[in-house]
């Protein structure tokens, strides 16, 4: 009598896919900018709110382009991909990933380039994790001849999107990832997600209890010890460098001493340079280190990045070469 194959037997009976690498990266920054006093102005913060994002969580300016439409965003970050990657018509999946809920893709040429067969597919649920996340997904679904296009990236419209009270303002910034497999700059080493619905019900509304600040950080500090357990790395051999989402510069210290890590080790910089782009943040600070020479060939860093509902995701990367998109890109 023949046996079914258990679910390790079955992944160990079949070969292993190439590993999963980053080719190209393409960068999308509203052209204009506001500061921490203007944004304030157009939110109705009073003078206490916007010392509070000025002076304690790092706020300095913030891509933003009233009532600009959002395919511009998206079709920038596709141009500067197109730059220093030009095998879009190579591409075999498109996938948008989207922070806030949506039910259709974005009214854009953006796969105009790429092959008549091309499947696209919009992604979301896991908000501003939802782009890292997205790498669990292509783990299993990416085949080893095919490219995948992931966008990433959401314009600040309303002032309830552009603003979590106590929390973070909004920037408006996307990215264009190239995946493949078997070749690229960086090595995709693991990816690691975790949801907990204690949250699933916030919409941000003011008379909603405040659940994902009394579980925000031992929440995301469990989600890092185990995504570090699961790619084999520890406090006393961790990642180079850690690039967390910008969500504001003092709620990363706690976490880091909750982890056991040191706060330096976290990327920062662009909180007070971009604030929060959305699902963007992890892979624009990634430009940025290597810009800043904190992220070099040879060494592995640590993607983080959370969503309310609540989800976490988090990818480790080897580098193995550099980019060079252009930040200052302009709409065309």
């Amino acid at each position: 009598m023949t046996r079914p194959l258990s679910q390790m037997q079955l992944a160990s009976a079949t070969p292993a896919s190439p590993p999963l690498y980053v080719a190209g990266i393409g960068v999308g920054l509203a052209p204009t900018s506001q500061t921490v006093s203007e944004a304030a102005e157009d939110l109705q913060l009073d003078a206490g709110a916007q010392k509070m994002f000025s002076r304690l969580f790092g706020f300095a300016t913030l891509p933003y382009e009233k009532d600009a439409p959002f395919r511009t965003l998206l079709q920038t970050a596709v141009n500067d991909l197109a730059r220093t990657w030009p095998d879009l018509g190579a591409v075999n999946r498109v996938y948008h990933c989207h922070t806030l809920p949506s039910v259709r893709l974005p009214d854009t040429p953006l796969t105009a380039e790429c092959g008549p067969a091309t499947e696209v597919s919009s992604l979301g649920m896991a908000h501003c994790a939802t782009g890292v996340a997205a790498f669990k997904l292509l783990e299993h679904c990416l085949k080893p001849q095919e490219t995948a296009l992931v966008l990433i990236g959401e314009r600040a419209f309303h002032r309830r999107i552009r603003l979590i009270d106590d929390t973070t303002i909004m920037g408006e910034g996307a990215v264009a990832l190239a995946v493949t497999r078997g070749k690229g700059a960086l090595r995709v080493l693991g990816s690691h997600v975790t949801h907990d619905g204690c949250a699933a019900r916030s919409r941000g509304h003011p008379l909603e209890p405040p659940q994902v600040g009394r579980d925000y950080t031992s929440f995301v500090a469990e989600h890092l010890t185990s995504a570090m357990s699961r790619f084999g790395i520890s406090v006393d051999c961790p990642p180079d460098l850690v690039l967390p989402h910008n969500v504001n510069m003092v709620s990363w210290h706690p976490i880091a001493k909750a982890v056991g890590l040191s706060p330096k080790s976290f990327y920062l910089r662009n909180v007070g340079r971009i604030a929060h782009c959305f699902g963007a943040d992890p892979f624009l600070n990634l430009l940025d280190a290597q810009k800043d020479g904190l992220a070099r060939p040879g060494q592995t860093v640590l993607l983080t990045s959370v969503g309310m509902g609540l989800s976490a995701a988090s990818l480790l990367l080897r580098i193995e070469g550099t980019f060079s998109p252009s930040f200052q890109a302009s709409y065309e």
